[in-house]
């Protein structure tokens, strides 16, 4: 996927960047209008709903930690290398952003991912659920687009440096993942 970020001229890096980066955004807001829409349908009040958010936090917030071993959702696939050979380039990287952004629709490897699908589901409304995985996968779609071009043309160096960092990113992780289960306790002893 990362290939696509990197190769060809600066307007076709910079096409596919902007094409890949958008279609996460979107494709992560119509995944969380769904999941919103879905939770909206809950019978729960909005303590109680809370509440939920800050069991499922401290789930898989053990899981971040180590302690727990719980399930994924994932599908267990990645992106079709096929695409790069069949598409042009935006189109591959729109393609890979839509399928990319949500993080549903491949291999999670994070549990603090299910933190954020729950926050979509659990806090209100189908909007509040685009909004949640909208910026969810915004962020996704920036990240990459980021790592992508910080180096030369055609260089992964950046995207291998971040997967080097990944015990920085776990507690990363770990640390966002019990920032919202603070706040969602907050929240439903406040209201």
């Amino acid at each position: 996927m990362v290939g696509t970020l990197v190769r060809g001229s600066a307007a076709t890096r910079a096409g596919a960047g902007i094409a890949h980066a958008v279609a996460a955004t979107l494709a992560g807001a119509l995944t969380g209008l769904a999941v919103g829409s879905v939770g909206g349908l809950l019978v729960l009040a909005g303590p109680d709903r809370l509440l939920l958010l800050a069991l499922v936090t401290t789930c898989y917030g053990a899981m971040e930690l180590g302690l727990v071993r719980l399930p994924l959702p994932r599908s267990g696939r990645q992106v079709p290398a096929a695409w790069r050979y069949r598409y042009p380039p935006v189109v591959t990287a729109a393609l890979y952003g839509a399928l990319l952004g949500p993080g549903v629709g491949t291999r999670v490897a994070n549990a603090g991912y299910v933190v954020v699908l729950a926050g979509a589901a659990l806090l209100g409304d189908a909007a509040t659920g685009a909004a949640v995985l909208g910026t969810y996968g915004a962020a996704r779609g920036l990240s990459a687009v980021i790592l992508a071009n910080a180096g030369t043309e055609g260089s992964l160096g950046p995207v291998l440096w971040g997967l080097d960092r990944g015990p920085l990113w776990r507690a990363l992780s770990t640390t966002l993942t019990f920032a919202v289960l603070g706040a969602a306790v907050a929240a439903a002893v406040g209201a």
